[in-house]
């Protein structure tokens, strides 16, 4: 990634990210659409984050 996009990313707050993410896909449903499907191509599908304590103890 280029430092300059680093740097932004790195002092803008989450939030405003999420919001940015959201006002996309409003603005550009068949894009959103097309970028999802893409994703689940690469990443096989959607997975669910598991919390730290849940890998130690095993627990889903």
């Amino acid at each position: 990634m280029h430092p300059a996009r680093t740097v932004k990313h790195a002092v803008t707050p989450r939030p405003v990210r999420q919001a940015s993410r959201a006002a996309y896909t409003m603005r550009h449903p068949v894009g959103a659409a097309e970028n999802k499907v893409i994703g689940a191509a690469l990443n096989g599908g959607p997975r669910r984050r598991r919390g730290f304590f849940a890998r130690l103890f095993g627990r889903r």
